[in-house]
Order: C-alpha cells, then structure tokens, then sequence
C-alpha cells in the first residue's frame, strides 16, 4: 500500500475554477517528441507526466477543466492505441508537446508524430496487478517497495501499458496487467495495493528446474550406491578366491550343525543314526561323505534347554539374562532339607526304675 501525492503545474496553480467541471472537453493534436530533446532532467523521462504548450492552459482554463489534470494519449495511426498521463509543465512550443520516452514507445510514436491530446476524468485506483518482464527484479532486496516508490512519479495507471523503473542503474520492465475499479486509474492521493503476477518466462525456468532436480542425485544417495558396488565386487572377489583355492566348487560340500541339539531335532538325528547303524553301518551322503561323524557329534553334544525370547527388547540397549529356579525345584530342596519332627527329644528328668 502507498499513497501518491501530485502538485499543480508551474503556471497555473491557485487558478480559479480548476476544481470544477466544465461541460466541454479539451481535446487537441500536437507534435510529440521525446522529453531528452528539451531537457535532461532525469525525473522527468522516469515519471509519467507531460510538457505541454501555453496554449494549453488558456483553453483548460476556459473549460474549467477539474483538478488535478488528467489526459489521455491516442495514436491517430492506431486508433486503439491509448495511454493515460498527468502534465508538468505549460512551457513547450506552441503544437509541440514533450513526454517520456517510454510512453512513446507504448503509443508507438516517433520524433514528430501526431499525438491526440485530450483532457479526462479518472476514478481513484486501489489494486494494480505488475508483470515482471525478468526474473532480475524478482532477486532485488524487497522489489515491492521499490515498485511502490517508483509508482509515486505517476499519476495514472492504464492496463496494458509497459511500465519501466531505473533501479542499481538498471532498468526493468512492468506489464499492467490488472487495474480496480477501471481499467484506466488515478493514482494520485490514494492507497494502491499492489501486487506481482509470476515473471515472464516463468513456466519455462520451472521445467528446467524440476529436470535438473531429476538429474540430481543427492550426496548420501551417490555415496551409498557406490558402497554398496564396491562391497558387491569385494564379496565377488573373495568367493571367486576361495573357490579356486579348495580346486573347484563341490555341491552341498561342507559340514552340518544342528541349532536345536538338546530338542528334538537332536533325538531324531539320534534315532536315525542308530537305525542307520543297526541297518548295516556307515551310510553314505550324496557327495560320498560319510554320515557317521555327524551322528557321533550328535550323541556327543550336550543337551540344551531352549530359551524364550525376551518380547521386551528395546533396541540399543544390553539385557543380561537370569534365570531363576523354578517353583517346583524350591519345593524339593526344601523337602530334602526339610522332615517334620524328625529331630530327637532330651527329657530334663530321668525316669525312675
């Protein structure tokens, strides 16, 4: 939001009249011509305001043409070729008028064409919509209020005109897209909100941003890839090294151990070597093998009590386990250890005979 302020032009401030409306309508053609040919101030071509004739102001005098001075722009060559703007000063040569060059460029005017000139009524603005031509402004420190500051050399808005603001000695380029409550505005001692439509070219810088986004490969991501290849050739590596050192691969080569040597697993195992053995001996496994070592380490194993998981485990922490006796086990020691009235008796009094 901001708020613009105007000053009457040098010539005719405090002339009677000027703040009421007139029935007829000032309208002339002049010459235009760029504001750099009559002089170098600066904030002249950086405003939105003209240089009009003397002439001008007797007529808008007469008229009784109301308060502050708004003007519309048509190019006679291209009729629908309009701007809005406010004037300066009344000090160009009679049937020449001199405005920014910017504004020439919208109306699509050269040095010395025609240029209709006529007086009109705007309503107050108070929302604009801006289109960044780059994305360069965009990247400033706070564009909005540099936006706002430049709006105040304005006095009006029209949609669809190029606006252009000297910032850092660059220039950037705005599109009038939006304008409330007309589509031509005062912007003079009002509150203006103004707002960013996406920059030019935007949709295309987000497509190569989600490809390059695509291609990326995260740091963590890469690294891990390439462990996990190097541990894939390594583990390749020592299989291949320890096939040719035992001179070749054996199908189910190797010994077998039994996880659950004191369950069943283990009786079975014994049963079934002892069968094996009463049958008629050694017998044979599939690669030639005899089985008669696995058997005796099965016998031989001491037999073990199966344990039960601990549900309760929290990850990152050490349980120790103890196990307790069982009730039944207390209950016999104390029955070894325990007779009732199993001690002998003294008597203090030895009986008579």
């Amino acid at each position: 939001m901001f708020s613009s302020s105007d000053y009457a032009p040098e010539g005719f401030a405090g002339l009677p009249g000027m703040h009421a409306r007139g029935g007829r309508m000032f309208k002339a053609q002049y010459r235009c011509y760029s504001v750099t040919m009559f002089t170098d101030r600066k904030e002249i071509e950086e405003g939105g305001k003209i240089i009009m004739p003397p002439s001008a102001l007797d007529q808008l005098t007469q008229l009784n043409t109301q308060y502050p001075m708004l003007f519309k722009l048509t190019n006679p060559g291209t009729a629908n070729t309009t701007s809005h703007c406010g004037v300066l000063e009344f000090i160009a040569d009679e049937g020449k008028v001199f405005i920014p060059y910017w504004m020439m460029q919208n109306l699509c005017l050269a040095e010395g064409d025609f240029l209709n000139v006529e007086s009109a009524i705007l309503p107050l603005g108070n929302y604009a919509q801006v289109q960044p031509q780059s994305k360069e402004f965009l990247d400033i420190y706070n564009p909005k209020a540099v936006l706002e500051a430049s709006l105040r050399k304005l006095s009006c808005l029209s949609k669809d005109d190029m606006l252009k603001i000297a910032y850092n000695q660059k220039v950037y380029q705005f599109r009038v897209l939006k304008l409330k409550p007309a589509d031509a505005v005062s912007i003079i001692e009002c509150d203006l909100s103004v707002d960013f439509a996406p920059y030019v070219g935007h949709e295309e810088d987000e497509r190569q941003q989600q490809a390059e986004r695509q291609k990326r490969v995260h740091p963590l991501e890469q690294a891990a890839e390439q462990l996990r290849i190097s541990e894939e050739k390594r583990i390749e590596k020592a299989v291949r090294e320890a096939v040719e050192q035992s001179g070749g691969f054996k199908v189910f080569h190797g010994a077998g151990n039994v996880l659950d040597a004191g369950g069943r697993g283990a009786k079975k195992g014994r049963k079934r070597g002892k069968a094996a053995a009463g049958s008629g001996g050694a017998s044979s496994a599939p690669n030639g093998a005899s089985t008669d070592g696995a058997a005796e380490n099965m016998d031989s194993a001491e037999p073990r009590t199966r344990g039960v998981p601990n549900y309760n485990y929290v990850k990152g922490t050490l349980t120790f386990a103890r196990v307790f006796p069982k009730k039944q086990d207390l209950d016999k020691e104390e029955d070894a250890s325990f007779n009732a009235f199993g001690g002998s008796g003294h008597c203090l009094r030895k009986r008579r005979r």
